[in-house]
């Protein structure tokens, strides 16, 4: 998964899922990655990106 912040060039944000694209609205866009955010500091998705970075070490 590839998250692209909003730029000059284009107003929205995209999400990128193995060579597909999800252009969202700044505003979603926004919601998006501070609800991804919290839910990485604890419960299952913050155990999963641990599992994950321990195996690959660049998360």
């Amino acid at each position: 998964m590839m998250l692209s912040s909003p730029i000059d060039v284009m107003p929205e944000g995209f999400i990128g899922i193995d060579g597909g694209e999800i252009f969202l609205l700044a505003e979603a866009f926004e919601t998006l990655i501070r609800e991804f955010t919290a839910g990485c500091v604890e419960g299952t998705l913050a155990e999963a990106l641990a599992g994950l970075n321990c195996m690959y070490e660049d998360l």
